[in-house]
Order: C-alpha cells, then structure tokens, then sequence
C-alpha cells in the first residue's frame, strides 16, 4: 500500500528525491539509450544518444530530456519498444534499472496528449446531431465539398479527391 502511495504521489516529479531502491542499487551505467523525438521542433535535434546512471529514475530522465528540448516535463511522454513494459507516470519514482534499461535501447519522445472532454454527439431522445456538432459538420461539408453541376438533386457533394482532402486536412491539424 505504501507503494502504491508513492507511485501515485511522484507521478508528477519526485522532487529530486531518490527512492529506497535507486539508493540502495550497486552503481551502474547505461550507456547509449537512443533518444527519438516526435515533438517536431526544428531547434532542436531529431535523435540523441544517452548515457546515464541505472539508479536514475524515470522521472529525472524526462526532466533531462525535457531541459534539452526546452519542453516542460509535465508535457512530455516516453515510450519504449513494443516488447518492453510501457512507461507510465505511476513507474516515474522507479529506477531505470528497476523497469529493466538496457544500453543501446530506443526510447521515444512524445508529446503527452491533452485532456478532452467527453460531449454527446447524437441527442439520445431524437436520434439526430446536436446541434453544436452539425454546425461543425456543416462547416466541414462546406469547406470541402463540390458543387454539383446543373440538374443535379444534390447542390454540393464530396467527391474521393475532396474527402482526401479533408482526411489530409484534418491529420494535420
């Protein structure tokens, strides 16, 4: 239980504090963890190459690579390889060598996603868009749509080019 209260507690930083484990740890070293990043921030390199203590915890390697980035650690996410555990904020007061780095891994840098709030998009007693969604709809199908040449029912319509257009649009963003 007493763990589970730390892991909660130092999700956001452990304010340079060690935990028990990291200072009890033999000293060592992980050399070349490969850094890629996603930010796309052109000041700023796409791939960097670490060494770094074992007994650093996860939390210190993203304050670390967030000072070389100039990004706020609160903002950033690191993401390891498919077959290694995943990196969560409850495993930031764990140790590097506790989650199992190894020299000459790949971890990737990404932007932490931001927080939405859930809205409805059907009104439930009518089965029909809320009216907030069909105006954004609306937009969409204005901005991107065709006009239909004389005689057809329709007066505007999306074609496969537009609706690319669109998909292209709306990835990017």
């Amino acid at each position: 239980m007493l763990q589970a209260f730390f892991e909660d507690t130092e999700k956001k930083g452990t304010a340079n504090i060690k935990p028990h484990l990291a200072i009890e740890e033999e000293p060592g070293y992980i050399e070349e963890i490969i850094i890629s990043s996603y930010i796309a921030q052109e000041s700023c390199p796409k791939h960097m190459v670490l060494s770094v203590n074992s007994s650093m915890t996860v939390w210190e390697l993203i304050d670390f690579i967030a000072k070389k980035y100039k990004r706020s650690p609160l903002k950033l996410m690191l993401r390891r390889d498919a077959k290694r555990p995943a990196i969560t904020p409850y495993d930031y007061c764990k140790s590097l060598k506790q989650l199992g780095f190894e020299s000459h891994e790949e971890i990737n840098v990404l932007r932490q996603p931001k927080a939405t709030n859930k809205v409805p998009l059907v009104n439930p007693q009518t089965n029909t868009l809320v009216p907030e969604a069909e105006a954004i709809f609306g937009g969409w199908f204005d901005s991107y749509s065709v006009e239909s040449e004389a005689g057809d029912p329709e007066p505007r319509y999306m074609t496969r080019e537009s609706c690319i257009d669109f998909l292209c649009a709306a990835v990017s963003e």
